[in-house]
């Protein structure tokens, strides 16, 4: 599988990486520089010229939380297949923290999330963190696996892990472009292997 790189923004969880008026540059130097797709919320994603997405895949990011939730690790569907598709989405992606307290209704989201992709035609990448007290930032392949064939049997098209090289609670590189950390890859050739 070929490498992904991507830009992926934060700015609901944490707050603003990249000052507004600089992004629209930094996403040209990027797809200038090999990067592949950029993961936006939605309304962040209307803040560009269209043409900025003839040489970058758009990636609407479903989920959120904050930093200051009581739970940070409870992630909720805030947007839809179909607000994505309006937006000229090339893909849709959803955050499941496996191990949270809100695990359970994570899964149920990114399963309908599944379901509403394979009706609208739209691929699904699937970011997987293990999260919780039973597994402390743990980057263990076994746990990593298990991820992978959630991912997959919940329908993803492609999924997104820690690695070895960052920590599973790492969320966000710091100068907020990701060096790939996290690659996505396909559930299926991940599976394969």
């Amino acid at each position: 599988m070929p490498r992904t790189d991507y830009l992926s923004c934060h700015s609901i969880t944490t707050g603003p990486i990249i000052p507004q008026a600089n992004l629209g540059e930094t996403l040209r130097v990027l797809s200038l520089n090999g990067v592949d797709a950029i993961i936006l919320h939605k309304g962040r994603s209307r803040c560009f010229n269209p043409i900025v997405y003839s040489s970058l895949s758009l990636i609407i990011h479903l989920s959120a939380s904050t930093v200051h939730a009581p739970d940070p690790n409870a992630k909720r569907v805030v947007s839809s297949v179909e607000e994505a598709l309006a937006l000229g989405a090339d893909a849709v992606s959803v955050h499941v923290n496996i191990g949270s307290s809100s695990e359970p209704e994570q899964l149920r989201d990114l399963s309908q999330t599944a379901k509403d992709c394979e009706q609208c035609g739209i691929p699904l990448l699937a970011m997987m963190y293990p999260r919780g007290a039973k597994l402390p930032g743990t980057c263990d392949p076994a746990v990593l696996a298990h991820l992978t064939n959630i991912a997959a049997d919940l329908g993803a098209d492609l999924v997104k892990i820690p690695s070895e090289h960052h920590g599973a609670h790492d969320q966000t590189p710091g100068d907020g472009v990701s060096e790939t950390p996290y690659s996505p890859f396909s559930v299926n050739s991940a599976l394969a292997a």
